[in-house]
């Protein structure tokens, strides 16, 4: 999604730098807490985030690791996002 519509969406959702959101991946039976950041800079090392990448598409991560490797992620996985606050 690019930067500009995801902007328009967290904004119309109340998102904030922050925030915390929950992730839900059915198939490995995960249910995540990250905290939407600005940049990796502002987590912890280990420590798992979302965030807008600089392709513009909200990306899951890990800093300094992989999201994909530590939940067990593949592609076309179904990934559920919701705001907690």
């Amino acid at each position: 999604m690019p930067t500009r519509v995801l902007g328009r969406v967290t904004l119309g959702l109340g998102l904030e730098y922050g925030d915390e959101l929950r992730v839900v991946i059915p198939r490995r039976g995960a249910d995540i807490r990250v905290r939407f950041l600005r940049s990796y800079g502002y987590a912890n090392e280990g420590e798992t985030l979302a965030l807008i990448n600089s392709e513009g598409f909200l990306e899951l991560s890990v800093n300094r690791g992989s999201f994909a490797q530590r939940f067990g992620v593949e592609e076309g996985d179904e990934v559920t996002i919701s705001i907690l606050k």
